[in-house]
Order: structure tokens, then C-alpha cells, then sequence
């Protein structure tokens, strides 16, 4: 977070506010267009989910003409599947939430000044509902 605000960029930092489960709770919602939430929470119905930072982007949703996209920040310098199953769930919980599909999922590796990469959310869909129903969304939680 720390790099975010060095570049001058608006970061609502919730630190874990909305966490629990039960509260139902979606920051997507109350960060109000705020250009960056990090640490906040996303759930819809049954599904709860907590990525590391929404990012503002500048396709229209329920909420305003701005909607938010997914970045994840990780240790391991190669994206694994899973990462993008995560980021996939998120952005799933973000079409829910803001009535618009999130365009894009991000990776934030380490190195080369904090670069995310980017994946189109559209190119993984097939492959995450495939997922979803494999393993049996009822026995799966799939935030961290």
C-alpha cells in the first residue's frame, strides 16, 4: 500500500473491516468511488470473498460510471491457477455487486516496480464455471 500512496493515489485502506463472514458486508459498495480499496470484503449471497486491493476503473456500473476490478498481490513470481480461480471468484462477486462484468483481473507479482499483470476476465470464464461445478461450489470457500 505503501507504493500506492507514494504515487499520490486515493487508497481507503479498511485493514480487515468486514471480514466476518456473516456481516454481508461488501466494500465494492461502500467505497463510493474511492480510486483504490484495499483489504476490503466482497460477499453476495452464500459467498464471501476478500481480495487485496478494488481498483477503479472507468466502466459504468449500478453504482456510477466507475466500476471496480480485482488485483491480487503475490509472493511467487509465476501466476499459478489458482490465482486466477481467485481473481475469477472476485471478479464474479464484483459482476453480482456492481451489475457490470469486471473487463479485467490483475496479478501483482514482486519485482519491476510493482507491474501488474493483466487477464481478461472473459478469456478465464469458461474455465472458472468449469471449476465452480467440478469441485462443488457447496464444499468449496474459496476466499483466503
Amino acid at each position: 500500500m505503501e507504493f500506492l500512496l507514494q504515487e499520490g493515489r486515493e487508497v481507503l485502506h479498511l485493514g480487515g473491516a468486514g471480514r466476518r463472514r456473516g456481516s454481508r458486508r461488501d466494500t465494492a459498495g461502500d467505497g463510493a468511488g474511492v480510486e483504490i480499496i484495499a483489504q476490503g470484503a466482497l460477499a453476495s449471497g452464500n459467498w464471501f470473498g476478500q481480495p487485496d486491493v478494488l481498483r477503479k476503473s472507468g466502466e459504468a456500473g449500478q453504482m456510477g460510471s466507475w466500476s471496480y476490478e480485482a488485483y491480487d498481490c503475490k509472493l511467487a513470481r509465476e501466476t499459478k491457477a489458482t490465482t486466477i480461480l481467485q481473481l475469477s471468484f472476485y471478479s464474479e462477486l464484483l459482476r453480482e455487486i456492481q451489475g457490470a462484468d469486471p473487463e479485467s483481473m490483475w496479478v501483482v507479482a514482486p519485482g519491476h516496480g510493482f507491474a501488474p499483470e493483466r487477464y481478461r476476465v472473459a478469456e478465464y470464464a469458461a474455465y472458472y464455471r468449469y471449476a465452480k461445478v467440478s469441485i462443488g461450489e457447496k464444499h468449496v470457500r474459496m476466499d483466503k
